[in-house]
């Protein structure tokens, strides 16, 4: 059963950016989507419940699952201050339903966090090898990667069902494109719904190419070079910034603290030769495609300086629903509808949720939400630094807490949900001691 519950698991994460979903609640206010608010099942979700089904199921069955793990007991062990960490957040997350204007959509992200905890908690007591996360993660970058070139070089995306991939073109209204001199470049989507989800799982599949080859032998080496090649490209093609600056920082940090702390043995260092490959191939890249670099960086164009302004104009927003209810906030996953309801100026689809997970998390679950959130993340980080875990380990919470000071999507999207709390497993499971410290 362990065996099927791994590759069931494999299968998940392969299958995590597919966008196949069926709405079974579409919510329609003042003639117009919520989509924040629409009930929604993803296929890779219902391989997760399959997948929490049958590990619950054989962990009962074999180990009784030591219940002492999953409540407040034995707190005085790190794991436990961990459980308690969680339980505090997710209990805050659930209590919001008692005061969400809309308790409904506050259910549906909740659930979404649940899923992502229980997750965390099954593989934590399978004691799965982090390979059997790593190894799938790149595979599955590497495949969005080909998908995003080739709609990049396309410059055209196809409807494709099974996938989940609706039809975008550079010339429709409401594509995501970047605009020149030259006209209008359409940004790869992969099989996301959008290319910031895209730049940002692709951010985490390189890391895992580079904790994969912090720890591989030489034969198995140039694959991962190649692998992390091809996922630089895709990134390339998404022309996610967030994604871009989570790139460098990590490089500059992992190789600052590494250099640091590893002083005598340079060998630490070689998790750094997959980012450089990546590095290296998106200069190149961006060389041959100057004036789309620039457009993006020097925020001239129009559709640059419509993005920023409603970034702006989101973070205004942002502070004063907070001002309204800076303990509580306004309700898990409310946060649009609630600036909805005060303006109402415009329909309710063109509220976006701000970007900034951080201010959005305050919104919506007040300033004790943050807190828990932040102890949460803490706790996790205390307990690496007690097992004195290599810094390349810390590249996944690294890449969320950069990306989510620019983006909203580990907390909204259920990829960017379940890439928050993967990442902690990496983190968690290295610390249990199945790594070594070169």
């Amino acid at each position: 059963m362990k065996k099927i519950i791994k590759y069931l698991f494999v299968t998940f994460i392969i299958t995590l950016p597919l966008s196949t979903v069926w709405i079974f609640n579409e919510r329609i206010i003042g003639a117009s989507k919520w989509q924040y608010g629409t009930g929604q099942l993803f296929l890779p979700e219902l391989i997760l419940f399959l997948l929490i089904f049958l590990s619950t199921g054989w962990l009962t069955k074999t180990s009784g699952l030591n219940l002492k793990k999953f409540n407040f007991k034995n707190l005085d062990s790190s794991q436990g201050q961990i459980v308690l960490a969680l339980w505090l957040f997710l209990g805050w997350a659930s209590l919001s339903t008692l005061w969400s204007a809309e308790p409904t959509a506050t259910y549906y992200l909740w659930v979404r966090f649940l899923e992502g905890g229980a997750l965390l908690l099954l593989l934590l007591n399978l004691k799965l090898k982090k390979e059997w996360l790593l190894m799938p993660l790149a595979i599955s970058a590497g495949l969005q990667a080909l998908i995003a070139i080739n709609q990049f070089i396309s410059q055209s995306i196809t409807a494709n069902k099974l996938l989940g991939i609706a039809t975008h073109s550079a010339e429709d209204l409401g594509t995501i494109v970047i605009e020149t001199s030259s006209g209008r470049w359409l940004r790869a989507y992969g099989t996301l719904a959008h290319p910031n989800i895209l730049g940002g799982l692709l951010i985490f599949g390189l890391i895992a190419t580079m904790i994969l080859y912090f720890q591989a032998g030489k034969k198995s080496q140039p694959l991962l070079m190649g692998l992390a090649s091809l996922i630089g490209a895709g990134i390339f093609c998404s022309f996610s910034r967030s994604a871009f600056l989570a790139l460098i920082l990590i490089f500059i940090c992992i190789g600052t603290i590494t250099a640091i702390k590893f002083s005598k043995n340079y060998d630490n260092l070689k998790s750094l030769k997959p980012l450089s490959a990546s590095l290296l191939i998106i200069i190149s890249l961006s060389l041959i495609y100057q004036p789309l670099i620039q457009s993006r960086s020097q925020l001239t164009g129009r559709l640059e300086n419509k993005s920023v302004q409603e970034r702006l104009t989101q973070s205004q927003q942002a502070w004063q629903s907070i001002k309204t209810a800076p303990l509580i906030g306004v309700g898990l996953n409310s946060y649009t509808y609630s600036i909805w309801q005060q303006q109402q100026l415009l329909p309710i689809r063109d509220y976006q949720p701000v970007h900034n997970l951080f201010l959005l998390a305050t919104a919506e679950l007040g300033l004790i939400g943050l807190t828990l959130l932040l102890l949460l993340l803490i706790t996790v980080i205390r307990q690496a630094r007690q097992n004195h875990v290599a810094p390349v380990y810390y590249a996944p919470l690294l890449a969320f807490v950069i990306i989510s000071f620019f983006d909203h999507y580990f907390w909204t999207q259920f990829t960017g949900i379940i890439l928050f709390w993967l990442s902690l497993f990496l983190l968690l499971s290295v610390s249990k001691g199945q790594v070594d410290i070169k």
